[in-house]
């Protein structure tokens, strides 16, 4: 089972055999031969007849589990939550219904569409009149639990035709007329708090759509796909979504990804994604319903498991892992993805493209030729290049994702079969990084030099490991995770070569405050400047400037050997690109790996003063003399780990985060406190459970409608004996005892009853034994009731300080391969 960020839904992916899948529903025979993949929408999960669905019902997906339905006529709305693992048949669906009220201003004209992060769109047809609205799923009060606070209001710009609004991820509506095929993307600022604020904000692409007209439907199913569907005859096509183009292109790339005709979907069908790999199928006239359950691969994408079983047989010569630093917008997880294809046109191989959607949802979006024969690239190489997304991370105010996103990635490796922690069969590995990435391979890397595994090459581009003055640099504190002290970004004891390339310019079109770089300890560093462009030549709208064009531009020059036609300045002086960067690869192998020298013309702006007298360059002295460091120490790098794998990344949920901030901050649902957690988000975790902080301590909460949560995947040392935990439990005043069960993967493995009489006055420490099976793979660990806790009952669960039981590696100094070749 897969969890996703705690505003969204579980999801459970079945391989269903193709007999099976066939009889369920069939596909036209031409496409399916033409795929090879399980037809669209998969198996059915659940079917019945729902009293609540009538002719005048629309339905409108609010995000963790939850739908609401509304008489479009009278404006009484219920709001239901449903079981998102639909774990049997036989249960009923929705499972709850958690409120009841009136919208005012109902209507036939009036239209609900969810936004995301517990934000509604509350719009008339007719006149174009909105508000943006937030409700608040309160966890105490039984009165106002869909409380709808106005964040803004306003008139949605004319249309010539009848329009609908589909909100298709990442702070996105797509606006589209049917009559004649017009649409706008436009992307909102969620953490607008101003009335008669411009929504729907920022014009992102328009265009026409020719086929996609009159007599379509159109769905987004998550995982950057889109349904495009005709009720009358029951044909359809999914199409894939690229938030990453603007303008004037289509953002629906390519041909269709998978096309057919349902069998038993079609006049008189409604259709809802309930936000993970499920499809509400509905009639209003009849009542009936159906929810299917569709494998990724029938809409041309990939789960974990599917990679990595595609991967497991294959002859790997080496692996790239490229990721990015802080995005501005959470669906600019692929920003680096150019650099990524010159790498595997380069080498050969597959790109693998790992993503997280704006549900949370993690999957891969693209595999070279689905992951079967290697393209031949210009060396004939049989490299993967693996994109790492974790842009939603990256947009958060607080401590610990840095962190979180580098055990992710260690844990992404480990389950794709591109890495084994206990074996001395590894590939040879080199990690490229940008700006705030690099703290977060320096995690990998530390994880790797912990279980001694080496890597050929790490390069660090522009890296921003350090406190600027922006509001992130402060919020993440990256520059607390590495070594020496003051860096997040480092050269550990398992590195073979590392290089960094960086600026201090800090030049763009209009904006003030760019990003810069600095030198890296234990690294061949090189100061970029005249290898920039003139910066007044950066067009107006260029706000990442010097800072994205270390990678964009420079770097990628070094990878194809001249400098990139699209987007990118000529530099003041064009160096020998064959020369250096990309040169020094293990791919190229074009030049001679140089020496480190951090203390060596480089520019210290914003070096750790303790360590460098940031004028001169020279080391200072008695700095690191209260460091306990030598100069020549800072040259080598090659720091011992600190990480221990005991670990589990925030399991005293110590790094406590109550804003997600975009431009200005915003409190998450104050009330519940459900703020997306580091290590608890994203990477196969997350859940309905809140947070608090009592006297400094921070601890998770599970009660009535917060019912469980999930961690991350994570790697359980093959030496781990049990699990450990504290908790505390609170019987309601009503109803029968609840259980709360502890799970692995899907697997429970303890369980405790919350009854009068074994309440808990304080937390209790609690060790579960782990099943032998568990250990040296990769799994979730999941807190949950096991049994339908009744509204308002009062049963709570309060967990915290979650980590493995295993002995601590002795101290060691050793470096593993220290030498760089030359």
């Amino acid at each position: 089972m897969i969890i996703k960020r705690s505003y969204t839904l579980t999801r459970c992916y079945y391989l269903l055999p193709l007999v099976l899948a066939a009889i369920l529903l069939q596909p036209s025979p031409a496409i399916f031969a033409q795929t090879g993949r399980p037809p669209f929408p998969g198996k059915k999960v659940k079917e019945g007849s729902w009293a609540e669905l009538k002719p005048t019902t629309e339905l409108t997906y609010l995000g963790p589990n939850r739908i609401l339905s509304r008489d479009v006529i009278s404006g009484q709305y219920r709001v239901w939550r449903f079981d998102s693992a639909f774990p049997g048949p036989n249960d009923i669906f929705p499972d709850q219904e958690l409120t009841e009220g009136s919208l005012t201003d109902a209507g036939p004209g009036q239209a609900l569409t969810y936004l995301g992060d517990s934000l509604i769109l509350d719009w008339t047809r007719r006149t174009g009149q909105y508000q943006v609205q937030r409700f608040n799923l309160d966890t105490t009060r039984q009165s106002d639990l869909l409380s709808l606070q106005t964040t803004e209001a306003g008139t949605l710009p004319p249309t010539t035709t009848a329009r609908r609004l589909i909100y298709v991820g990442y702070n996105r509506v797509l606006d589209w007329e049917p009559a004649t095929g017009q649409y706008q993307i436009r992307q909102y600022a969620p953490d607008n708090a101003e009335p008669n604020a411009p929504f729907p904000g920022t014009l992102v692409v328009e265009g026409t759509w020719p086929h996609i007209r009159t007599g379509h439907e159109l769905v987004y199913l998550g995982y950057r796909r889109i349904l495009d569907w005709e009720p009358a005859t029951g044909h359809y096509r999914i199409w894939r979504y690229d938030p990453m183009v603007t303008g004037s292109g289509d953002p629906l790339v390519g041909k269709p990804v998978a096309e057919g005709t349902f069998d038993t979907i079609g006049s008189g069908h409604q259709l809802m994604s309930l936000g993970s790999n499920h499809l509400l199928d509905w009639e209003p006239a009849t009542g009936q319903y159906r929810v299917w359950e569709f494998d990724l691969i029938s809409i041309a994408a990939f789960t974990i498991e599917d990679i990595g079983d595609k991967l497991a047989d294959k002859t790997i010569s080496g692996v790239t892992v490229v990721t990015h630093g802080r995005q501005l917008n959470n669906s600019d997880g692929d920003s680096l993805l150019a650099l990524a294809q010159d790498i595997h046109n380069k080498a050969g191989g597959w790109l693998i493209d790992y993503d997280v959607d704006s549900n949370g949802n993690d999957f891969f979006d693209t595999c070279t030729n689905d992951c079967n024969a290697p393209a031949s690239g210009q060396i004939g190489a049989t490299e993967v290049v693996l994109l790492f997304d974790w842009a939603a991370e990256s947009n958060e105010a607080s401590t610990g994702w840095g962190e979180a996103a580098g055990d992710a990635l260690f844990n992404l490796l480990i389950d794709i079969n591109l890495l084994n922690p206990t074996t001395a069969g590894n590939p040879p590995y080199h990690f490229i990084a940008h700006s705030f990435g690099t703290a977060v391979t320096s995690e990998l890397l530390e994880r790797l030099a912990r279980f001694h595994i080496p890597v050929d090459h790490v390069t660090f581009l522009d890296p921003h490991d350090f406190d600027q003055g922006l509001i992130f640099d402060g919020a993440q504190r990256l520059f607390d995770l590495g070594q020496p002290s003051g860096y997040g970004a480092s050269v550990w004891n398992n590195v073979t070569f590392a290089d960094a390339y960086y600026q201090t310019r800090g030049k763009a079109g209009t904006v003030e405050f760019v990003p810069d770089g600095r030198p890296i300890a234990g690294a061949y560093s090189r100061f970029l400047l005249t290898e920039l462009p003139d910066p007044a030549d950066y067009p107006v709208a260029d706000v990442s400037g010097d800072h994205g064009y270390v990678w964009r531009c420079f770097y990628r020059a070094t990878v194809t050997g001249s400098n990139p036609t699209t987007g990118c300045l000529l530099p003041v002086t064009a160096p020998n690109f064959a020369q250096t960067g990309y040169a020094f690869s293990r791919i190229a192998s074009a030049a001679p790996r140089p020496l480190r020298n951090f203390y060596t013309g480089q520019s210290h702006t914003f070096s750790n003063p303790q360590i460098v007298d940031t004028t001169t360059g020279l080391p200072n002295l008695p700095g690191l003399d209260e460091l306990g460091l030598t100069n020549q120490q800072i040259v080598q790098g090659r720091w011992t780990p600190k990480w221990f794998p005991a670990e589990i990344t925030n399991g005293d949920f110590e790094n406590y985060n109550t804003q997600q901030v975009n431009v200005i901050p915003l409190i998450c649902n104050i009330t519940e406190n459900t703020c997306p957690q580091p290590g608890w988000t994203d990477h196969g975790g997350g859940g309905e459970g809140h947070f608090d902080r009592t006297n400094d301590n921070t601890y998770l909460i599970l009660d009535w409608s917060n019912t469980f949560h999930t961690h991350n995947r994570l790697y359980v040392p093959p030496n781990a004996t049990a699990l450990l935990f504290d908790l505390r439990r609170q019987d309601g005043p009503s109803g029968a005892p609840d259980t709360l069960v502890v799970q692995l993967g899907d697997q429970p493995i303890a369980s405790y009853t919350l009854a009068e009489g074994n309440e808990d006055a304080d937390f209790v420490h609690h060790a579960i034994p782990l099943p032998g099976s568990f250990l040296g793979q990769v799994t979730t660990i999941t807190f949950k009731f096991s049994t339908t806790v009744e509204l308002f009952d009062g049963s709570t669960a309060w967990i915290d300080n979650v980590q493995f039981q295993a002995p601590v590696p002795a101290a060691e100094t050793k470096t593993y391969l220290p030498i760089i070749l030359n």
